[in-house]
Formats: C-alpha cells, structure tokens, sequence
C-alpha cells in the first residue's frame, strides 16, 4: 500500500492529506521511519531501504492446530503445564509463557452483538472484545520429530536433498515470518545447571497482556535461545532455506491430527554434529515478534513467547533431573538401595539405579525403558507417534521399575 497515496485521499481540510502525505516521504527518506505496520527501513550513508509485507498473513502463529500440552493427555490444564511440567520457563527462563492462541472463532466475537460498533464496548477490560485476553487459552503447537539409530531408517523424509550425516529432524509449522523477528531453538537440559542465568539482554519483557504490544527494553535481534532466524522481517524468501528448510515430505494429517495450511511445515535437520536433543528433554521454538505499532500483539503474555515444542526420547532411552534421593529396599529383590525421585517430562516418579554409582540431586541423568528393550534391533527410527503410543507413565509420584538410572552420559566427547 502506498502510504502517501492512501492520505492524500482523505483530504478533509484543503491541503492536509497532501501534507501528510508529504511528511511520509520525508520520514522515509530521511529519517529512516515508517509509519506502515510490517514495514522495515534501513537508513544507509546515501540511501534508504524499505520493506513491507502484508500484515494480515503475521497472524497466522495465533491459529492453533495441535495443542503439545493437551496431545497425550487431553484434559491436561494448560496453566498447570506451565508451572508445573514445564517449570524451567519460569524458574530459569524469567517467566517466557507459552502462545495464546484461537482454538475458534468465538474466542474473539464472544459476548459481542452482532454488528456492533462500539469501540469503548469493543476494546473494554472487561467486557466483549476485551475478554479475549483471559478466553484464549496457553497453547503452543505440538513440534514433530523423528530420531535414528545406525541401522534404523527415516519414515517421514522424500526431500530431494538431505545434509550428510543426518540422525534425524525436527519439524514445526510456521508461516510468512512478517513482524516475527526471531526464531530460535530452547532447550532444557542447558537450564539445568544451577549457577545457568539467563543474559539480561536476553529476558523476556513480560507485561499485562494488552491488544497492541508494548515497546520497553527492546534490543534487536536479542532473544533468548540457538537462533535460526534473526531480522525474519527482511529474510529474502530465497534465502530462507539456509536457516530452516521448508519440509516437502510433511507429517500426514491423519498421523499429525490436523492439516496446517495455509501454514508450511518448517524443518530442522539434526546431524552426527549436533548435541540435541538431549533424550528426555524439552526443546520448543520461541517467536519473538518485532514490536511496530500498531501491529496487533493479542494480548501475549511476554515477547518471547514459546511457540512450538515437544519432549524428545528414543526408543529406549531418556532422561530426568534427580530431585531427591534417600534409602530404601529394592521391591523386587528386597536388597538395600538408593531410591531416586527424579522428573522425567516434568512428572515426577521414584526409580532406583543400575549400579552403585551415587547420583547429585539436580543432576540429569541417563534412563533406559526397560520395557522396550528387545533382543531384535529397532529397524525403523522414533517419533512423535511412538512417543504417543508409550502413553504417560510418569504420574506424580509413582514407583517404576520399568524404568532405571544408567551410568551414561549423552553427548559426552569420548579421547
């Protein structure tokens, strides 16, 4: 849209659109600002350059599909979650919350009348359009996945070019990236050590959820996570692929639950290189949005906000962080032990160890299911919709010997 043109046709006193219109262009040219939501300017020694995209299609991160923290357990409260499974965000990530999204419709037109122009009704803290910052619910989109062993092969991959060495993926939906600054990667396991503290440059700006979004302490390009995609706003289209690969081969929608047009699948390669994920840990995709005003914030809790993730585990293995640890008899062999509580995907469960190795609470350690171990060799590799068909087991607190402390150590460099 041309801005200049746009006023001068509202010309409501002689001259005024002209003027305006005016103001435009010297803004741009030589003061480096816009005016246009979604739009980007570089002032350069001898010229400026501007960017806009359309804002309509920036919206498309508030539409949900399928939700990470309701897929195993559909009645799972969102806000327990949170504070609870996904405790880390708060405790050592300065509180980043998860999306708030559309699940319908009506979580926006609720308690409206139809037709109705009233602006003050409209934007009310506690009535009609207002309302949509405690209807819309935590949520953020179940991220797909699937790891290999040697000897095991891809199920979802028909790309025309895969990276060498490649142990697997990640995959999330996303779509035109727009006033989405940057993208990045978070993981669990690297929050684990006790002295970790977040960079202050790097905190969340965490306010009271309001339409349009607040414009304190912003640093460009500063957000917390492994970035793969920074200025996401001015990424040419073609060379976007260098930092997340757009997935031919997509997630079925009857394995993923749900089609994610008019979204695209974006894809993560994970290599032989690579040290994540950690088996048993959560990593998620945290958004943070450019704030120009007056793009629409819908009432986000903090910028970042966690938009994608999942807990990761293999066939076999995973992990958890001992919480505490105290002596017991063993309840198949009587024999006198060490039992271990430890939290495996946020759940907290009771389990003893392989050896007599003495493990720190606060330390993350190695699992093996014991129930999947075969003498056949897994043929195929591991994803999501394994995951799912494990079910749940690690209820608060329960006693499993399915499950055993091992003296292993992933990612450790080996002389």
């Amino acid at each position: 849209m041309d801005l200049n043109a746009y006023i001068a046709t509202f010309k409501g006193i002689s001259g005024t659109g002209a003027n305006l219109g005016e103001l435009t262009v010297l803004l741009k040219r030589d003061f480096a600002i816009s005016l246009e939501p979604g739009d980007f300017v570089s002032k350069g020694e001898n010229s400026s350059i501007v960017t806009s995209v359309p804002v309509s299609a920036d919206l498309w991160y508030l539409w949900n599909h399928v939700n990470g923290m309701t897929w195993i357990e559909k009645d799972e409260d969102p806000d327990l979650y949170m504070t609870e499974r996904l405790a880390f965000f708060e405790d050592k990530l300065s509180g980043i919350k998860a999306l708030k999204g559309l699940t319908t419709l009506e979580d926006v037109t609720r308690g409206l009348e139809v037709y109705s122009n009233d602006w003050q009704r409209l934007m009310a803290i506690q009535d009609g359009f207002g309302n949509w910052k405690n209807m819309a619910k935590a949520w953020f989109q179940l991220m797909v996945f699937e790891l290999l062993f040697n000897g095991q092969v891809m199920r979802n991959n028909s790309e025309d070019v895969t990276p060498e060495d490649v142990v697997g993926y990640i995959t999330f939906p996303v779509g035109q990236l727009g006033v989405m600054e940057v993208l990045s990667l978070v993981q669990e396991s690297l929050s684990d050590d006790e002295d970790f503290e977040m960079q202050e440059d790097e905190i969340p700006n965490l306010e009271e959820p309001r339409l349009f979004p607040y414009f304190t302490d912003w640093i460009l390009n500063k957000c917390y996570g492994r970035h793969l995609i920074e200025s996401g706003y001015v990424v040419p289209e073609i060379e976007k692929d260098k930092y997340l690969f757009l997935a031919k081969s997509v997630v079925s929608e009857t394995d993923y639950g749900r089609d994610v047009r008019p979204k695209m699948w974006a894809r993560l390669w994970i290599t032989r290189k690579d040290k994540f994920p950690v088996p048993g840990e959560f990593v998620g995709i945290l958004c943070k949005a450019l704030v120009v005003p007056p793009q629409c914030w819908w009432f986000q809790n903090s910028n970042p906000f966690l938009y994608a993730g999942n807990w990761f585990d293999t066939w076999d293995l995973t992990s958890g962080v001992v919480i505490s640890k105290s002596s017991a008899s063993h309840p198949t062999s009587s024999v006198a032990c060490t039992e271990y509580l430890i939290r495996i995907h946020g759940r907290q469960i009771y389990v003893y160890s392989s050896d007599f190795l003495v493990y720190n609470v606060g330390q993350r350690v190695g699992v093996l299911k014991i129930f999947y171990v075969t003498s056949e060799p897994k043929e195929t590799s591991f994803d999501h919709r394994d995951q799912a068909g494990q079910g749940d087991p690690y209820k608060t607190p329960t006693v499993s010997v399915d499950y055993v402390i091992i003296p292993i150590s992933f990612y450790q460099e080996v002389l």
